[in-house]
């Protein structure tokens, strides 16, 4: 069943076949944007949480670490007060300003990966 190109023009006309296919089209774009947009925030939430639980892990090894060497230095202290030897003045301090600065570290650390939790909540929102 064959058609004439001016009958096929009629029709398109009559049936508005130019804007339907435009229409359909800028659907499709739209539905296609819509679906990159919540697969990009899903993957930006995802990597988003990944962040948040190595931060987490590493501000708890660091603060294990700085516990560790603060009970360092508390044996070091009881050994040399058992000995009766005295540290040097400069020894002491510098041992325990890294351990404490350590553990500041490593509370300032764990915040902000914990503030990171804010954000993961408003995209769930």
């Amino acid at each position: 069943m064959g058609c004439s190109e001016s009958t096929l023009r009629r029709r398109a006309e009559q049936w508005r076949w130019n804007e339907r296919l435009a229409d359909y089209d800028s659907g499709m774009l739209q539905q296609a944007s819509e679906a990159r947009t919540k697969e990009d925030l899903e993957r930006c939430k995802y990597q988003l949480e990944t962040f948040r639980q190595e931060q987490l892990a590493r501000a708890r090894t660091v603060g294990d670490r700085a516990e560790e060497l603060l009970a360092m230095v508390e044996r070091s202290v009881r050994h040399h007060l058992e000995a009766g030897t005295v540290l040097q003045g400069r020894e002491l301090p510098s041992v325990m300003a890294a351990a404490c600065k350590a553990l500041e570290g490593a509370m300032n650390i764990e915040a902000t990966a914990l503030g990171v939790a804010g954000l993961l909540e408003d995209f769930s929102n």
